[in-house]
């Protein structure tokens, strides 16, 4: 027998006698898990400090909670001397967690609270201009215009910082004032430097709720990063420095990003680019919404996110370069915490990222002060210590997956790497030859990645699911297969930085290593996006559901191995609580009978969902003139809110921009299985246009645009066009706004009419075609603009709603009912989305997201 077989099978015996151990070892729960990591207790306590300043808001509550627990805890440390020695250690800890409990509070309740002099006292409700003085506090970010398709020509590239308030410039002269201001300006910024004392003259407003379900709530954002202002400067002219000095870390980074990303940064292939930067220098705002929706289908998403996988390796890969110069350790940990932290500069300071930054340090500072690393322990502090700074991070989906990861890796992996080295590498290793050393050292190291990936993906699940409505049941085995790409990337990235300046021929091989790989990586992420294998995981699970299946793991992890048996027991009970929702959920919806349509708020544009009995969803129109990237920002989160992963029939009205300019993007990011198209759209394709281009890039991505018909759905549902006639098709002089498609749509009993952007001329000859048409629900034509309607045209059709899909400044001209009119009028400006929901009774509801319900 060789070597290598006897190392396999003492291998196997350590890993049975590793589970002996924990089947028979005698020591308390609460001793193994506080005597590994004596930080956890405190991070929780804090967790649970910024929960209660959550829940309360009022003041006076939270000051009198703060009191109570001080005092709990000072009783309880002041026992701690008169009581036996066994309860010493209770007492002391339970005190010590109440104090660090009221602390949590307190800093939460600092970063939210508004004081006397706050720069929101000298606004009213209504926006006002302003002029200000402060310190840029954050980076300077310039946003790139959107391109190709979704670009909306005079919507340039724009700028926007931190401010925090000195001054405020008022009628009786300068005052004095403070808080963090949001300013965001229309053109780009470069004379800009976060330390700079800077003046503004802009317009200052209150941050609004999302118009949208699911759209990313911006005021909730920023409310809890004490952020309760914007401020929009029209041009850069309107930012004046007052005092350009820059502080020295600022200084540092504007100098090391530039250095990092001009020798990284080369290749002139746009999606080779967009990868490099996203995985090495943590922006992914350039890459294409088909790379995106394919990370985000794989759930491979985390590799292009700034992770600690990323700054581990390059922590590993110090730290063995290093070695290899015959440093001593302690100079050796002191360089790699330098360098680490200047890589932190470099990247965005994101929670995972931050993560892994502390977690490096806090491991290289203990090889310094030669001290022993318990992982969980490390992990804990790195979490208290970032929700010290910024307390409300504990509610972002992005920390949560950072931290819960990690947690899932240490609680996990141990259990999930015992079981898959027994049932899958030691059974195959055994009939292996004992030449094949580096195939089993390979099989192991695969096998090893899987089980890590696995035991994350057990851990962010839930998750995954309450906040996005689907996961990847195969995303652990893409880990294995792509991981090989990432690292080759990751090396070869940070030998290219490192090298260039000074061997730039090395650094040009790495380049070209780099770049193969990148192309590769990318590649293969979008052909795994194919295997379509997560219907039944796709949905969206309710909190206390989420929170029973977490209880469920923690007594998993908690539970001594001799209750093997009750163990069995609760995996299957979590097996059970995470498919069952999805599998009823999937066939209740395809059983459904009602109808539910909404019409988005989109500014100047029209993007109306349909969803429909037997589970079929609507797309007609999806543009928008005044709202930057539309399909990311406000169409796309909509239908993942609603567990809408593709669509069914996408119907085009007609060409105008602020219809179809969001149509390419969302062919790219989800399947859709029809796209049918205005003849008017159709016949303007074939010449030089943006209708051109928009089926070009439809064509090119395997969709086939075809001309409208009627559609007759399950239950009854009937979809159909009256207007354009062969008439006024073949007027010259009609506009084509004349021509676009009407949509009626019919279902129990109930009329729904979408219009387009038909004007005065077609709204007339519509209505003397169709005598006898009334319906329920009438889309206003050309967003609502009393500019081109024909008053009789809402008289002959009878609405009991009429809705608008405008922005603020059309609102201001758009259709209204008269006074004392039965007519209900939504206008998406005021009232956001608005849904209409019909029941197979024909019974009718009618809401606006930011507005109460109504029944007819």
């Amino acid at each position: 027998m060789g070597t290598l077989q006897k190392r396999d099978e003492f291998e196997l015996i350590r890993l049975n006698l590793e589970r002996m151990d924990a089947l028979t070892s005698n020591k308390p729960l609460v001793d193994r898990l506080f005597s590994s990591a004596p930080v956890l207790p405190f991070t929780i306590a804090f967790g649970l400090g910024i929960l209660l300043a959550y829940k309360i808001r009022t003041p006076s509550v939270v000051w009198i909670a703060v009191c109570g627990m001080t005092i709990m805890a000072g009783l309880c440390l002041f026992f701690t001397l008169k009581t036996k020695k066994g309860l010493r250690l209770a007492l002391a800890l339970t005190g010590a967690c109440l104090a660090v409990l009221a602390l949590g509070t307190v800093r939460s309740y600092s970063v939210t609270n508004i004081a006397p002099n706050h720069i929101s006292g000298y606004l009213q409700d209504q926006r006002e201009l302003a002029t200000l003085e402060g310190k840029v506090i954050s980076s300077v970010r310039n946003d790139a215009p959107s391109r190709g398709l979704s670009s909306i020509p005079w919507l340039g590239s724009q700028s926007s910082f931190c401010l925090e308030t000195e001054r405020v410039k008022t009628p009786s002269g300068w005052q004095k004032a403070i808080g963090k201001v949001r300013v965001q300006i229309s053109e780009p910024v470069h004379h800009v430097q976060p330390g700079n004392t800077v003046r503004i003259d802009c317009w200052l407003s209150r941050f609004t709720p999302p118009p949208n379900p699911g759209q990313f709530d911006l005021q909730k954002h920023m409310h809890q990063r004490g952020v309760y202002l914007a401020a929009a400067v029209p041009i850069a002219e309107g930012v004046r420095i007052v005092d350009p000095s820059v502080p020295l870390l600022p200084k540092i980074r504007s100098v090391l990003y530039p250095l990092a990303a001009g020798a990284l940064l080369d290749e002139p292939d746009t999606t080779v680019r967009s990868l490099t930067s996203a995985l090495l220098l943590g922006r992914r705002s350039g890459l294409s919404p088909q790379i995106m929706a394919a990370f985000r289908d794989t759930n491979l998403a985390h590799f292009i996110s700034l992770s600690g996988m990323h700054v581990g390796i390059l922590a590993a890969s110090l730290w063995g370069l290093l070695r290899i110069t015959g440093l001593a350790k302690r100079p050796r940990a002191v360089l790699c915490i330098v360098l680490i932290l200047l890589y932190a500069m470099i990247v965005p300071a994101r929670a995972p990222t931050m993560r892994a930054v502390f977690i490096s340090c806090f491991f290289f500072a203990s090889v310094l002060f030669k001290r022993q690393v318990s992982a969980l322990n490390t992990l804990s502090l790195s979490a208290l210590v970032l929700l010290f700074i910024h307390p409300y991070d504990l509610f972002a989906a992005g920390w949560q997956l950072s931290f819960l990861s990690v947690l899932g890796i240490l609680l996990f992996f141990p259990t999930m790497k015992i079981y898959f080295l027994t049932k899958l590498f030691y059974p195959v290793a055994a009939y292996l030859p004992k030449s094949f050393t580096g195939v089993k050292r390979f099989l192991r190291a695969a096998i090893e990645l899987l089980a890590v990936g696995v035991s994350v993906w057990i851990t962010i699940a839930s998750i995954l699911l309450y906040y996005f409505g689907q996961i990847n049941p195969l995303s652990p085995l893409w880990t294995v297969l792509v991981l090989p790409l990432v690292m080759t990337i990751l090396y070869a990235g940070f030998a290219k930085i490192l090298l260039s300046s000074l061997f730039p021929t090395i650094a040009a091989i790495f380049g070209w290593i780099l770049n193969h790989a990148a192309t590769g990586f990318g590649n293969t992420v979008v052909i795994l996006s194919k295997i379509d294998f997560f219907r039944v995981f796709s949905y969206r699970p309710g909190l206390s559901l989420v929170l029973t299946i977490y209880f469920l793991m923690l007594t998993l992890c908690l539970l001594s191995p001799y209750y093997w048996r009750l163990k069995k027991g609760i995996v299957l009970l979590i097996l059970l609580c995470f498919l069952y929702p999805g599998i009823s959920s999937h066939f209740q919806i395809n059983d459904r009978d009602d109808l539910e349509i909404t019409c988005l708020s989109v500014g100047h544009g029209q993007a109306i969902v349909l969803s429909a009995p037997g589970n079929e969803h609507f797309l007609f129109d999806a543009g928008s003139i005044t709202n930057r990237n539309l399909a990311n920002k406000t169409i796309l989160p909509f239908l993942q809110h609603q567990s809408i992963f593709s669509l069914d029939t996408v119907c085009l009205s007609h060409g105008d921009m602020d219809h179809i300019n969001a149509v390419g993007d969302i062919a790219a990011s989800i399947k859709i299985k029809n796209i049918y198209a205005n003849e008017v759209l159709l016949d303007s394709a074939q010449k030089p246009s943006i209708e051109k281009e928009i089926c070009q890039a439809l064509t090119q991505r395997g969709q086939t645009i075809k001309p409208f018909g009627a559609y007759h759905g399950p239950k009854g549902l009937a979809i159909k066009s009256i207007w354009p006639d062969e008439t006024i098709l073949s007027e010259p002089s009609a506009s084509e706004n004349d021509k676009s498609e009407v949509l009626l749509i019919e279902y129990a009993g109930r009329k729904i009419l979408l219009c387009g952007d038909i004007e005065r001329t077609a709204q007339n000859r519509l209505t003397k075609c169709n005598q006898n048409l009334t319906v329920d629900v009438l889309i206003l034509p050309h967003h609502g603009s009393t500019n081109n309607m024909d008053a009789g045209f809402i008289a002959a059709l009878k609405p009991d709603i009429i809705i608008a899909s405008c922005s603020r400044r059309s609102a201001k001209n758009a259709y209204r009912p008269d006074e004392g009119s039965s007519t209900q009028a939504f206008y998406t400006a005021s009232d956001g989305a608005v849904t209409v929901m019909i029941s197979a009774d024909g019974e009718l509801e009618v809401e606006g997201f930011l507005r109460t319900t109504n029944e007819h």
